[in-house]
């Protein structure tokens, strides 16, 4: 993937950036609609020419769908066009997992089918839906396909998101996104920076050893496995906000903003605060299309329940065809109830306690995410209760780099036990990156900074990496 190779930084975003306020000179907003279709269709097409033949079909569909809409506002057409969204995700993202469902249940041997789902397409697939319901709402509202295309397609956010809103979108291009703002450049060209540096620089560093512990899950003791959950913890926020942060980053650079994804989510002190700030546009999408439609807390506290329930199941399902990932949901889905059941008790408690409480609790449920299986899972929590606290050699021997530095110098248990506990501190006591940049003015010494942050990262490639939300 672009993101994750030196072609990205060196030779695409560049040239896309030139091209792109070069054009803004002599074209409209139609105009740079087109060319920025164009550069996410390449972009897509990077990984896999069908990649970009998926997202284009995706889009003549559902424009198809939208002008069927503007002609008949029916509430049956707009079930229907969303069941066709929801059913083509299914076939991609859950066809092999119900094929192992019915072998497991009926004893059956059906093969399994591998099917590979298309870059994007639970992102796309949401994000489209939230399309169809706004038009659907407002009747007033029109585009063309040149902006439908852009706000579905465009490249920054179109793998792992955050989930684009079509009225915060649609506003924006009201003024002319190709306008030179130097101030917009320079917090964009940071907060790529930023998010560059949160994925080589650190998340890629947690993850080695991360899978250096799992790949040797049987000789974990207590000590290992914690250091392991608690790094796991510190590499999925750090690679997902990270990729978030540079998606913000590009369209920041030509002034489309793209909506914060993470709100320092392990400063929550509650369970209710932490679904607040972490994937913040998947829980508004999931609130505005599934726990609203069915009735939110109008309709009395056990339905309510199911309600949350209800949504904290489809979020796990959303995330992965495994019954891992509906166990995460149902475990955030019960921590939620709990929460609100005990809310004026909970209230009372010092939010010091609550907050470590809500992050030793958030630790523990993201083990069944990384799980990927009921085996591995089990094999985690029986290392949990293996004696022994000191990390084991298979871990500590994966911390031999930051970056590009060798930092092997013999003490490698104890580096990596600090750069965890730097990590901790960076998420519990630092800013978030939206608030660093978010009174960003340009510079040059602050271009400077940013650009050799940015070149200190290109240099820290040591090959292709992938975001765990790709998988998504």
């Amino acid at each position: 993937m672009f993101f994750n190779s030196y072609l990205f930084i060196l030779i695409f975003l560049p040239t896309f950036l030139i091209a792109f306020y070069l054009a803004a000179k002599v074209l409209d907003n139609n105009g740079l609609f087109l060319i920025t279709t164009a550069a996410s269709l390449i972009f897509c097409a990077s990984s896999g020419l069908t990649n970009a033949i998926f997202i284009l079909g995706e889009i003549v569909v559902n424009y198809l769908f939208y002008i069927a809409l503007k002609r008949n506002r029916s509430k049956h057409l707009l079930a229907t066009f969303i069941t066709l969204n929801v059913l083509f995700l299914g076939v991609f993202k859950y066809t092999d997992m119900a094929i192992s469902l019915i072998n497991a249940v009926l004893k059956t041997n059906y093969n399994i089918l591998n099917i590979e789902s298309p870059l994007g397409i639970s992102f796309i697939t949401f994000q489209q839906i939230a399309f169809l319901v706004y038009v659907y709402k407002n009747p007033d509202f029109s585009t063309n396909a040149l902006s439908y295309s852009t706000f579905i397609s465009f490249f920054p956010h179109v793998l792992s998101g955050p989930i684009l809103y079509t009225e915060d979108f649609y506003s924006q291009c009201k003024e002319k996104i190709g306008k030179i703002n130097w101030d917009n450049i320079s917090s964009g060209l940071l907060l790529f920076s930023l998010g560059m540096a949160k994925k080589i620089l650190l998340a890629d560093v947690y993850g080695k050893m991360v899978n250096a512990g799992y790949d040797a899950i049987e000789s974990l003791n207590t000590g290992s496995a914690l250091f392991i959950s608690i790094a796991y913890t510190l590499q999925i926020y750090f690679d997902f906000s990270g990729y978030c942060d540079m998606a913000m980053g590009v369209g920041k650079m030509i002034n489309i903003n793209i909506p914060i994804n993470f709100n320092s989510p392990y400063k929550a002190v509650t369970i209710d605060d932490f679904w607040d700030r972490w994937h913040m546009t998947l829980t508004r999408f999931l609130t505005r299309h599934v726990y609203i439609p069915l009735g939110g807390n109008r309709k009395g506290i056990v339905r309510t329940y199911i309600n949350i329930m209800a949504v904290f199941l489809i979020s796990g399902l959303w995330h992965g065809a495994s019954l891992t990932f509906v166990m995460w949901g149902l475990v955030h889905g019960l921590a939620m109830i709990i929460s609100r059941l005990f809310k004026k008790h909970i209230s009372r408690i010092p939010k010091l306690i609550t907050k470590a409480l809500t992050f030793i609790f958030v630790n523990f449920a993201w083990i069944i995410f990384r799980a990927g299986s009921f085996s591995v899972m089990k094999q985690m929590v029986s290392a949990f209760l293996r004696p022994g606290l000191s990390l084991t050699t298979e871990v500590s021997s994966a911390f031999a780099k930051i970056g590009f530095i060798d930092i092997n110098f013999g003490y490698n248990a104890a580096l990596a036990i600090a750069f965890v506990i730097f990590g901790l501190i960076l998420v519990f006591t630092t800013r978030n990156s939206l608030e660093i940049t978010n009174k960003c003015k340009w510079s040059i010494k602050g271009a400077i900074c940013a650009t050799l942050l940015l070149i200190f990262c290109v240099l820290s490639f040591t090959g292709t990496t992938t975001y765990i939300y790709l998988r998504f």
